[in-house]
């Protein structure tokens, strides 16, 4: 019994990192547009993550380009459903095996 408590103790007390941005870019003008868009675009991702609203972009279509590691991308085609995540430099399909 005590191995149980200890068991469910550590499960409920750790913290789960498992949505994560980007480092923040680096700043040095914020007069300048492009700066400011980019400042904007990671709040609004941070914003999203600390809400807990995140969602993936659904294709119809395999991806075929070069992501970023573990960035993942829901397939939805003609009753076919796919979780795609790109590991290692390259696509590969989740599976529950």
């Amino acid at each position: 019994m005590k191995t149980i408590i200890i068991i469910i103790t550590i499960l409920f007390t750790t913290n789960a990192y498992a949505l994560r941005i980007e480092s923040p870019p680096e700043f040095t003008n914020l007069a300048d547009t492009n700066q400011l868009t980019q400042l904007n675009n990671y709040l609004t991702k941070l914003q999203t993550l600390v809400n807990g609203k995140y969602n993936n972009d659904v294709l119809s279509q395999a991806p075929d380009w070069v992501a970023n590691e573990g960035d993942m991308v829901t397939f939805s085609s003609g009753g076919t459903y796919r979780i795609y995540i790109y590991l290692n430099g390259d696509w590969r399909i989740w599976t529950s095996d």
